[in-house]
C-alpha cells in the first residue's frame, strides 16, 4: 500500500436498512501518513473538493444522501474495484 500525505479511508460500512434517505454508518476507519493524524471526517456524494470547514472532528454516525427528483425512478449502480 502506498500512502501519501492524504489520509486514506481503510474501512467504511453502512447498514443495509436505511430510514428514508438517511443511512446509519456502522464503521468508518482511516489511516494517516506516518507522523500525521486524521483531524476531520466527511461523507459526501459530491465529487468536488470540499471546503476545510465542511469536516467534523467526530466520525459521522449517519449520512443523509440526496434522493431522486420527485417522479423520477430510482436506479442504483454498483461497481466493483
Amino acid at each position: 500500500m502506498v500512502l501519501y500525505d492524504i489520509p486514506q479511508a481503510t474501512g467504511f460500512h453502512v447498514l443495509a436498512q436505511a430510514a428514508g434517505n438517511v443511512a446509519t454508518i456502522d464503521s468508518f476507519a482511516g489511516l494517516a501518513a506516518p507522523g500525521k493524524t486524521i483531524a476531520g471526517y466527511l461523507v459526501t456524494p459530491s465529487l468536488l473538493k470540499p471546503l476545510a470547514s465542511a469536516f467534523a472532528a467526530a466520525k459521522p454516525e449517519t449520512f443523509a444522501y440526496p434522493g431522486p427528483p420527485p417522479g423520477k425512478p430510482v436506479t442504483r449502480r454498483c461497481t466493483a474495484g
